[in-house]
């Protein structure tokens, strides 16, 4: 390989200016789909990888100060659509109430406790 003249270039582990931003991206997109996919890499169905998008888009990019009220997180969405806002879900509608099949964030929680232990 040296007389024929090949140079090889390699990417610094996490530089961002040759290439860690696309490794750390990539890094996170897997850690992502194998929860998703109970612990296998898999990309084959399309809602995976909707979910895994809207996932790795909404993570924030800045630490999070005391007022977090005040200055919202840099989240990579945000330079995709500016005027979109990621907000916490609502905690229960008059729907809700009626649906007895319905289970709130809070039961939902201690029924996957109690199933564990």
């Amino acid at each position: 390989m040296a007389t024929r003249g090949i140079i090889w270039k390699t990417i610094v582990p996490y530089a961002p200016w040759q290439g860690g931003f696309y490794e750390k991206m990539i890094k996170s997109i897997k850690i992502v789909s194998t929860k998703l996919c109970n612990g296998r890499f898999q990309m084959r169905k399309p809602s995976k990888r909707y979910e895994i998008e809207g996932c790795v888009n909404t993570i924030p990019l800045t630490y999070q100060e005391e007022k977090w009220n005040e200055t919202p997180a840099l989240r990579p969405i945000v330079f995709i659509q500016r005027d979109m806002v990621v907000t916490y879900p609502c905690e229960c509608s008059e729907e809700d109430k009626t649906d007895h099949d319905y289970l709130p964030a809070d039961g939902a929680v201690i029924l996957q406790t109690r199933q564990q232990t």
